[in-house]
């Protein structure tokens, strides 16, 4: 499915390391071909067709794994890795660059075709210890030859509430009305990213916001999002309009994750109106009652997978035909993706870790994909972007706005200073 949404987004994610020391290259390459034996398909090329496969390569042992580049200029390094290309059908699906200055900073990439972000956040973890223990890059990594499919779910679940869960009504997404300015969408160019970063102290702002209206927090990176869309569109009240929310289905399984990595995210939806002067809490309280918490997310998240699995065995043409008909039109999908906290732990290279974030992949226009991180409760948002399709201000506006929401309720918590969180009240954060 992932291969046929491909006219809708790029395929390839990125990750960023930073760490306070250096790191070995040939290590590093030694680790991650450890990897690619020990999740299998990592080491594969994706053959599309009328039976499309995974197909094991021969040139493993002769692949640029990994680069080294010595470089005082950080941000340009990291525009150039995020902007090259990863085809899934051609090139390895994972690779790295340590950017050497003062210290190290690592930037991993990883093909969208054979994992989601979870599931790339294991992969990194996965070459986090072999890298940390060299004696192992010496034995072979035993292959890893457990499902990737949805199939895991279904039968844990077992058949009976699958059937009770798919008969019950779908809760069908809104038309896109909306459209995210765009200037050239036949030449998209390169891709560009685009960081705001938050302090740990709006972290706790914004996490004792939410409590108050019994949200989590992602409902309130959802809600500010609609709200930062209303805003900057000059959207017209009374029209629903969506907001596609990956949710990470393993949370449904029995362990907590699938048997091998793989794609296993299920895109669920918030829909919701503008209404004229509402305050940011009552979006909230409107994005909470959403069907997307309890029962009721983990049963359309089933049946979400359920119907994508079924879509692209029965009607992969179609499937695709659908995407490219989607992207012609004037209207925008909007996708906001919440790849979760960075563990310390699950990420220890051996050398001290200061800081990790993650840029996805990015829309085609004139879809948009905002997406958030968190390390050490500090905030990364990124939106990766066509350079040329879409305009750099337009999106540097509407992060300004997006964050503004943000910060209003952070300071609806802390005013000037709070015992919920000891914090004084914080400040728009710099561009990066």
């Amino acid at each position: 499915m992932i291969y046929s949404s491909r006219c809708g987004q790029h395929e390839h994610a990125n990750f960023v390391l930073t760490f306070d020391g250096r790191l070995d290259a040939r290590r590093l390459r030694d680790a991650m071909r450890l990897a690619m034996d020990a999740e299998p398909v990592f080491g594969c090329r994706y053959v599309p067709g009328r039976k499309p496969h995974w197909e094991r390569r021969t040139d493993l042992d002769s692949l640029p794994l990994c680069t080294l580049t010595e470089t005082g200029n950080f941000s340009r390094e990291l525009e150039r890795f995020v902007a090259t290309p990863c085809d899934g059908t051609r090139d390895p699906l994972l690779s790295t660059c340590i950017v050497r200055g003062e210290t190290d900073a690592l930037f991993f990439k990883t093909s969208h075709l054979a994992a989601d972000g979870a599931g790339c956040k294991e992969l990194l973890s996965l070459v986090a210890g072999f890298f940390r223990d060299p004696k192992r890059a010496t034995h072979r990594a035993v292959p890893n030859v457990g499902s990737r499919g949805a199939g895991q779910l279904f039968s844990q679940t077992g058949w009976r509430e699958c059937l009770r869960i798919l008969r019950q009504p779908t809760h069908k997404r809104a038309k896109d009305i909306w459209c995210f300015p765009t200037v050239n969408r036949h030449d998209s160019g390169g891709l560009r990213f685009v960081l705001r970063r938050l302090e740990p102290a709006t972290f706790d702002a914004l996490r004792v916001f939410g409590k108050r209206f019994d949200a989590t927090l992602n409902n309130v990176f959802v809600a500010a999002c609609f709200r930062a869309l209303w805003r900057f569109l000059d959207f017209p009240p009374a029209i629903p309009q969506s907001i596609v929310i990956p949710t990470d289905a393993r949370q449904y399984l029995r362990h907590g994750r699938t048997e091998a990595i793989c794609n296993f995210t299920a895109p669920l939806h918030a829909t919701i109106e503008r209404i004229t002067d509402e305050p940011f809490d009552q979006t909230l309280t409107r994005i909470r009652n959403c069907p997307l918490a309890g029962p009721a997310r983990r049963e359309r998240a089933l049946a979400a997978l359920f119907w994508i699995s079924v879509l692209y065995h029965l009607s992969r043409s179609r499937v695709e035909r659908s995407f490219e008909a989607a992207l012609k039109g004037p209207s925008s999908q909007v996708v906001f993706t919440n790849v979760g906290a960075f563990d310390p732990d699950q990420f220890d290279f051996g050398v001290p870790l200061t800081d990790i974030y993650r840029i996805s992949q990015a829309a085609t226009a004139p879809g948009l994909l905002i997406a958030v991180s968190s390390f050490r409760r500090k905030l990364t948002f990124a939106i990766n972007y066509p350079s040329r399709a879409i305009r750099p201000e337009d999106i540097e506006r509407f992060f300004d706005i997006f964050i503004e929401e943000l910060q209003s309720a952070a300071e609806a918590t802390l005013s000037p200073a709070t015992p919920e969180t000891a914090h004084p009240a914080p400040h728009l954060p710099n561009r990066r």
